[in-house]
């Protein structure tokens, strides 16, 4: 069958029998006929829009002129007419655009670009940086661990949660005492695949197996899980430590101190080697389980303070380090601990798509391995705590990229800038506590008051920024900037074609070093006699950086 469009109406023609038949759709100015991958037909007319449905014509835009029709690659359909844009969603036309479009073209990002009879339009592509959805409003989410099968699972006050692609389950346990207590957020999958969860809800662990969650009573609080070469599950804690072995836990006997007996032994991280070795740290120090026999390392160097959600770790060097009150620990050739890098409490060590180190210091920062020291990353410094327990604080995605969870928001890392995403972001809260990364590409981020997940934009156009005024005045075309006065003033403005001004940061650079991210456009700085070198970039909500502005001032 062939159809024919004329300014009489719509017509069919028969090449067989050679027959021409009027489609009923009455005396109107056929402009387009589009046929959509799901075989529905549309009609555009010099006064409408009809669709034929059913072996019925139903009209769906009236009283306009329809310019063109257009399906895209994810089977969006997109109209332009006389009145504006529109988008075909849920059944309906949604307007986009409420001028003439007399053309459009879609690029591979998402933008439209739309022709008017007042000039070219530019439509963003849908900021999906964050989506704006909330799972377990108000609820306390402080742990996300995604298992060998893709399901990920969650400890939060409401419960033990996991999440199947499509919905999330709660599966009972509640622990409203989490908030004060998120060090008993740990996860555990073991190779039979039975998900443990660390005490708290009325148990001292928890087991997660064919659908059932169990409490089990073994003594004490349990934080840090892992298991022997042999898959008995071994659970460290204040008591302990436990393996459970035959459906029945016992005490493994040999570790500690007489003096460290009752409840002193806090045995607070547990590790696996390679070698199938069970290292234990805790305020006993540090030990290594091999052959039913406890080793403890005696010397005042192999004593590290561990911290309660610390972490023991055998990197792609070989070594094995522990993450600790005082800094970085390495066991070395002589099997003593050394300081590797000496400072405040460290919670965690990871290792990054490329095999380097990076650490995560409490309240300061990333710390990044580079050679034989350990640097810190121009974000580090004071201001926020850095929230990593159990190392579910920490994602790296894509590749050179780093989220990590803050009391202050997400912080996101890339090369030397970052930018802080909060409650302001659509996140349900700004104190962020865990982060993962689902099988499909998701970012979830478990927040004080609920969870929320990101898709990472890919949408790769900057930002501009420019320099304004300098305590008052123009910028000198020179860019040099003479004054007698300690404290400077100085404005810039942001813009970005694709991104509220409401969503862009900004930082400035002051002889080399970096601020916090700010939403102001202006600073006040005071400066020493000398020459100084100012500049600022701003950062947009698909984290693109712009090029520098920058000046010099000089201080007499």
């Amino acid at each position: 069958m062939i159809l024919l469009g004329t300014d009489q109406g719509l017509f069919q023609y028969h090449p067989v029998l050679n027959l021409i038949t009027d489609l009923k759709l009455g005396q109107v100015d056929v402009k387009l006929i589009y046929e959509t991958n799901d075989q529905s037909l549309w009609v555009a007319t010099d006064n409408g829009l009809f669709q034929l449905a059913d072996g019925k014509w139903q009209e769906s835009i009236t009283d306009q002129a329809i310019n063109t029709i257009q399906q895209n690659d994810q089977n969006q359909l997109w109209l332009a007419t006389s009145n504006g844009l529109y988008h075909f969603r849920h059944g309906e036309w949604i307007p986009e655009l409420n001028v003439a479009v007399n053309s459009f073209t879609e690029l591979t990002d998402g933008t439209f670009w739309a022709g008017s009879n007042d000039g070219l339009r530019l439509k963003p592509p849908a900021d999906e940086t964050v989506v704006m959805r909330t799972d377990l409003a108000e609820e306390f989410v402080a742990g996300l661990f995604l298992a060998s099968d893709g399901k990920l699972w969650g400890r939060s006050t409401a419960g033990f949660i996991s999440y199947d692609g499509l919905k999330w389950t709660n599966h009972g346990a509640p622990y409203p005492r989490l908030r004060l207590q998120p060090y008993h957020s740990n996860i555990y999958e073991d190779s039979q695949g039975i998900m443990w969860l660390g005490s708290g809800g009325g148990a001292d662990v928890w087991s997660f197996s064919d659908g059932q969650l169990q409490g089990h009573h073994i003594g004490g609080w349990t934080w840090g899980l892992t298991e022997t070469e042999q898959g008995h599950v071994i659970a460290a804690g204040p008591r302990g430590p436990y393996v459970y072995a035959e459906n029945k836990w016992t005490s493994i006997p040999g570790y500690g101190t007489d003096s460290n007996a009752n409840n002193a032994n806090y045995n607070y991280i547990i590790f696996r080697d390679n070698d199938g070795c069970i290292w234990l740290g805790g305020n006993a120090g540090i030990w290594r389980y091999h052959n039913e026999q406890w080793v403890e390392y005696r010397d005042i160097e192999s004593k590290p303070v561990l911290l309660p959600r610390g972490h023991l770790i055998r990197g792609p060097d070989g070594v094995l380090r522990a993450t600790t009150k005082r800094g970085i620990y390495r066991l070395n050739s002589d099997q003593k601990w050394v300081v590797e890098w000496k400072g405040s409490s460290v919670y965690s060590i990871h290792v990054l798509a490329d095999g380097r180190l990076v650490a995560v210091v409490a309240g300061k920062g990333l710390l990044i391995k580079q050679g034989l020291t350990w640097v810190e990353h121009a974000s580090y410094g004071d201001g926020r705590t850095y929230q990593d327990e159990f190392e579910h604080g920490f994602v790296e995605y894509p590749v050179g990229v780093y989220w990590l969870a803050t009391n202050k928001g997400l912080r996101r890392i890339q090369g030397d800038f970052w930018y802080d995403l909060t409650i302001t972001d659509g996140l349900p809260s700004s104190d962020v506590h865990t982060i993962e990364l689902d099988s499909s590409g998701n970012l979830w981020v478990g927040t004080a008051e609920g969870m929320t997940y990101l898709r990472p934009s890919s949408n790769p156009n900057p930002p501009a920024v420019q320099l304004t005024r300098i305590d008052g005045d123009d910028i000198p075309d020179e860019r040099t900037y003479k004054t007698g006065r300690a404290f400077v003033s100085i404005d810039w403005r942001g813009g970005d074609i694709e991104t509220d001004s409401s969503h862009l940061q900004y930082q400035y650079n002051l002889d080399g070093q970096w601020s916090e991210p700010v939403k102001q456009n202006t600073v006040t700085i005071g400066l020493e006699n000398g020459q100084h070198q100012f500049a600022v970039r701003a950062i947009d909500q698909h984290f693109n950086v712009s090029p520098l502005e920058s000046m010099t001032i000089i201080v007499k």
